[in-house]
């Protein structure tokens, strides 16, 4: 039987489901640090978590 490693620290159950309760944001195009109007990609600025649900 093969076992897998665990994250555990003091206070974990408060914040398991902390993604929950972030309300969900639209991201805002920033044309001015845009490249081209066809480009795929994206520079997200701001809460790793926010934008994370934005997506």
């Amino acid at each position: 039987m093969v076992r897998m490693a665990t994250l555990n620290w003091i206070g974990k159950e408060a914040v398991v489901n902390h993604d929950k309760e972030v309300p969900f944001k639209l991201l805002k195009k920033v044309p001015s640090a845009s490249v081209g109007k066809e480009s795929k990609n994206l520079i997200v600025h701001g809460d790793n978590l926010e934008a994370l649900k934005a997506w």
